[in-house]
């Protein structure tokens, strides 16, 4: 009789040894499986193979969360919660995306150290990955020391316009503050340009092989933006579909523009954004009110009501400038060529 309560006693410690550590152990899995990859203390046991589950359960904890690095972490967490695994193919959806570059760096690169370069685009890479994080976007991919980023994919945000918005703005106010800002006697300028679309969003490459991003028309229009910037002077433009859609309550806006686009039968009308309107100066009020009746006129060719209200604004601003000239050219030979240039592939 005693020796059948000693043995019953002792596989109640056994039983109790293992499964208190595999309770603790499922609590951690469904954890994971909700892609909560914060790190959790593991049970501790004197058992072979409950310490090998243990330390399996680590690594697959610590391996997602090093995967989470290198593709959206939205994309992730619906891949893990879902069960199933990654394949070709993408959904139609209307996106609002940001290309970024730094102006600059390629100058600053070949006359610094490759450390020194890292360092720089670090700090442009993170003021940027915050805002664009903070806002609800999702970095798609870096580009040499550009950026490409989505709202709206692949989780679903509100307002995605707005979003990118304020990614950009807040993004661009960050760089601006970087202790980098100034080292080795370069300024960098991070130059945006934003638009809104349908594009097919999904998975891209081969079989084996694949990459999340997304693919249209929009995302080779969203460049071209950003590449305008340059002849501008600007630092954030924008197509009037995106202005459209991110309201004038937030924003100051310049109407900017009217461009051709290749491969487009339409004329595209082009913004830049200023800033939030909440933080607007007097001078800035000024320029996007004044800029815009400007620029209303000079497209209906009234060459000297255009003239007239470029003047009122301060000196240096190089969209006035560039539209005084077209001026200068519509009141000198009767013409003018009112849609500016082509937004070049």
């Amino acid at each position: 009789m005693t020796s059948l309560l000693l043995s019953l006693v002792a596989g109640f410690i056994l039983a109790e040894r293992i499964a208190s550590p595999l309770k603790a152990l499922s609590h951690v899995v469904a954890r994971v499986g909700n892609f909560q990859l914060e790190p959790t203390p593991l049970p501790k046991s004197g058992i072979n193979e409950v310490r090998v589950l243990s330390e399996s359960v680590e690594r697959m904890r610590t391996g997602l969360e090093s995967f989470s690095h290198y593709v959206p972490v939205e994309l992730v967490r619906d891949l893990v919660r879902s069960g199933g695994v990654a394949a070709l193919g993408g959904e139609r959806r209307e996106i609002s995306l940001m290309f970024c570059d730094l102006a600059g760096f390629t100058a600053y690169a070949e006359k610094n150290s490759p450390e020194a370069a890292v360092d720089t685009l670090t700090s442009y890479f993170e003021s940027f990955g915050d805002a664009i994080e903070q806002s609800g976007g999702v970095i798609d991919k870096f580009l040499g020391d550009g950026i490409m980023a989505l709202f709206n994919a692949p989780g679903i945000i509100p307002q995605p316009a707005a979003a990118a918005c304020r990614a950009a703005l807040t993004g661009t106010a960050s760089f601006a503050k970087c202790p980098i800002q100034g080292n080795g006697g370069a300024n960098f300028v991070a130059r945006v340009g934003l638009h809104t679309g349908e594009v097919l969003v999904g998975n891209v490459g081969t079989p084996n092989r694949f990459t999340y991003t997304a693919i249209g028309d929009a995302v080779n229009l969203c460049s071209r933006l950003e590449g305008l910037n340059k002849a501008y002077g600007t630092n954030i433009l924008v197509s009037s579909a995106l202005r459209q859609q991110a309201g004038e309550e937030e924003f100051l806006w310049r109407r900017l523009d009217r461009v051709s686009v290749v491969g487009r039968v339409e004329p595209l009308d082009i913004d830049e954004l200023m800033g939030f309107r909440n933080q607007a100066t007097q001078e800035s009020l000024q320029i996007a009110h004044t800029y815009s009746r400007a620029l209303e006129a000079f497209l209906a060719r009234r060459w000297q009501d255009a003239e007239s209200l470029l003047q009122q604004l301060p000196d240096g601003d190089l969209p006035t400038q560039m539209l005084l000239n077209r001026i200068a050219v519509g009141q000198r030979e009767g013409a003018a060529q009112v849609v500016r240039g082509f937004l070049e592939k």
